[in-house]
């Protein structure tokens, strides 16, 4: 199931509630970066893959 999130905010919690093994994580997010979302995660962090459509 893919899911558009509207921020940060909700893909921690979405992170904290579900417990994934791994996220495919954009450099440049909605509302921060994915290097801000995994800052703000609390619980053992699961397998992560930068993903970006930039070029630099």
């Amino acid at each position: 199931m893919s899911m558009r999130l509207a921020d940060i905010m909700k893909a921690r919690a979405l992170v904290d509630e579900r417990a994934p093994d791994i996220l495919l994580l954009d450099t440049q997010m909605p509302g921060g970066t994915g290097f801000e979302l995994l800052d703000g995660l609390t619980d053992a962090l699961p397998a992560v893959v930068f993903v970006t459509a930039f070029d630099h």
